[in-house]
C-alpha cells in the first residue's frame, strides 16, 4: 500500500518562521513548498494546488486575508484548507480570517501541537493509504 505525502504550501516574509514551519512539518511526513509572499503564493497555486495552505496574515503585498478570498474564488482551490496565523490575537482576528475563507487561526507564537493538530486533521483524507 502506499501512502501519498501531502503537500502544504508554506507563505510567510520571514525565513525563520518558513524554516520552522519546514523543519515542523517534513518531520510529520508532510511535502513543504514555500513562498516568502502572497504573490509568490498565487503563482504557485497557478500549477495547481497544494493540499493545505498555510500562511501568515500579515505580508509585505497583500494580507493573507486577501489572499484567502482570493484562493476561495478560484474553483479549483476553493476545496483547499486554509490556516491563518498571526501574533495579532483576540476573537476580532479570528473572526475576519475565518470570514476571508480561512478554515483555521492560530495565534503565534505557535502552540506546536495545536498546529500540527489542525494540520493533521485538515490532511487525514489526503494521507489516506490508496
Amino acid at each position: 500500500m502506499e501512502t501519498s505525502h501531502p503537500t502544504v504550501l508554506a507563505i510567510d516574509d520571514h525565513a525563520a518562521t518558513l524554516d520552522l514551519l519546514v523543519d515542523l512539518l517534513e518531520l510529520e511526513g508532510y511535502q513543504v513548498e514555500c513562498a516568502d509572499s502572497a504573490a509568490a503564493g498565487l503563482n504557485r497555486l497557478r500549477y495547481g494546488p497544494a493540499d493545505l495552505i498555510v500562511v501568515d496574515l500579515m505580508l509585505p503585498d497583500l494580507s493573507g486575508l486577501e489572499l484567502s478570498r482570493r484562493v476561495r474564488a478560484r474553483s479549483n482551490l476553493a476545496h483547499v484548507p486554509i490556516v491563518l496565523y498571526s501574533a495579532a490575537t483576540g476573537p476580532g482576528w479570528e473572526q475576519a480570517c475565518l470570514a476571508a475563507g480561512a478554515d483555521e487561526y492560530v495565534a503565534k507564537p505557535f502552540d506546536i501541537d495545536k498546529l500540527l493538530s489542525i494540520v493533521h486533521t485538515h490532511l487525514a483524507p489526503v494521507a489516506a493509504p490508496r
